[in-house]
């Protein structure tokens, strides 16, 4: 108990150990004075009279949604490019990864990939892009890829709804890298419905005078959506 406790939740197959709450008897702790007001013993456990709930909802249901983007049935729809899916094993890398190629030299692909299970709430958006050499790691091309998104979701209506991010982003081309796409607040929960209400397109957006500068290969591992604690 002074280790740490985890609630019925949890789940030892979850690597991101969600509902483990360690030293929960030190300062700050679950079970500690800061929280607990006083105690009253049961036939098979305690009952916990708190000052205060120690609980934000990340910590119990509101988590990162994340789309692997190698899976092809995350994909609705795609443009000018072609794409192949590979596997990798690596500590920074969720199984495997999507290749998208232009489908020229000079044509900007889109693609357009299903999030299911988003609960109603504030996410940065983001994608995981990785270098080229996870795949070769000879390969020297650092160069970085530039895209745009864009978010469809439905409103409370059932009125669906596109949301334009405003900035180009790039990633770094030396590291496997969270690209922060920017922050959206999704209005409607759709957890465990059998369609999902968002969709994520990402856009390359490198014109023809910026080809030496970027390369519109982009190796994307995920996409992932972070809760934002800061907006609510």
């Amino acid at each position: 108990m002074a280790d740490s406790v985890y609630s019925i939740a949890y789940n030892k197959y979850d690597e991101e150990r969600r509902h483990v709450y360690y030293k929960p008897l030190a300062a700050g702790g679950i079970f500690s004075s800061d929280f607990v007001r006083d105690t009253m013993a049961c036939s098979n456990g305690a009952i916990y009279n708190l000052y205060e709930w120690p609980f934000n909802p990340e910590d119990i249901y509101f988590y990162p949604v994340k789309t692997e983007a190698e899976y092809e049935s995350m994909m609705t729809d795609y443009e000018d490019c072609t794409y192949a899916s590979r596997s990798s094993v690596a500590d920074s890398i969720s199984d495997g990864y999507l290749v998208i190629s232009p489908r020229t030299n000079s044509s900007n692909w889109t693609m357009e990939f299903q999030v299911p299970d988003v609960l109603s709430g504030t996410y940065d958006v983001c994608a995981v892009v990785l270098p080229r050499t996870v795949y070769n790691a000879s390969d020297r091309n650092f160069r970085p890829c530039k895209f745009t998104a864009s978010i469809s979701y439905e409103t409370e209506d059932g009125v669906e709804q596109t949301y334009d991010f405003e900035d180009e982003v790039q990633n770094d081309p030396y590291r496997v890298d969270t690209v922060k796409i920017g922050t959206f607040t999704v209005p409607v929960c759709s957890y465990g419905q059998p369609d999902a209400k968002v969709h994520l397109t990402l856009e390359c957006s490198i014109s023809r005078m910026e080809s030496g500068r970027y390369n519109r290969e982009m190796y994307l591992d995920c996409l992932y959506f972070k809760p934002n604690r800061e907006e609510k």
